[in-house]
């Protein structure tokens, strides 16, 4: 085990545990943002991937910001790395 304690272990998996329902729930309210922005346009029948929806979504609110687009898709592979 890589904890000293048990109680070490439980208390680094309860504290983790409010975060990682954060992040699902953020995850969740993308999906909702983005069925309630594309529900007469389908991007799938445009040529889009649906592994990318999410940059395709970003590109086409954010596209027009010079700089925010690449900013976004460099935090996504930040991200990816760690």
């Amino acid at each position: 085990m890589l904890g000293q304690t048990l109680f070490f272990l439980y208390r680094t998996i309860y504290s983790n545990l409010p975060l990682l329902q954060l992040v699902m729930l953020i995850g969740c309210a993308l999906g909702l943002v983005m069925l309630a922005n594309y529900r007469c346009h389908n991007p799938l029948m445009s040529g889009a991937k649906p592994d990318q929806l999410l940059l395709y979504y970003v590109m086409s609110v954010l596209g027009e910001l010079p700089g925010i687009p690449g900013l976004f898709i460099a935090c996504i592979f930040c991200a990816s790395l760690r």
